[in-house]
């Protein structure tokens, strides 16, 4: 007997599903922890882009990093007030939308 198994291609159009559920942890005078419960998407998921905003010229400069994971800590802040949001990017660089935004003071 032979099993015959339909595989599923990635699909290089969809975006993944939006972040819905960014909370911000661990807050410090220079850093803080972003956690988010991962899409599930039928892509992987490449990286995450954390987006953390201003209204100073910083904003232009260290307007958002990549991270891999959940709990990751972003270092290398200045004192002040954030809106922190994230998006996910899949391995066709599709791009969720950006997710919702956490305001946080260091």
């Amino acid at each position: 007997i032979y099993v015959i198994r339909k595989r599923t291609k990635p699909k290089k159009s969809c975006k993944p599903k939006t972040i819905n559920d960014l909370t911000i942890t661990d807050v410090t005078a220079t850093s803080l922890k972003v956690n988010f419960t991962a899409p599930t998407f039928a892509n992987p998921m490449q990286f995450y882009e954390v987006f953390i905003e201003d209204n100073s010229i910083i904003s232009k400069y260290f307007r958002k990093q990549e991270i891999t994971s959940s709990g990751t800590e972003i270092t290398g802040l200045i004192s002040g007030t954030y809106n922190v949001r994230i998006r996910a990017v899949d391995d066709f660089l599709n791009k969720s939308e950006k997710s919702n935004s956490i305001t946080v003071t260091l």
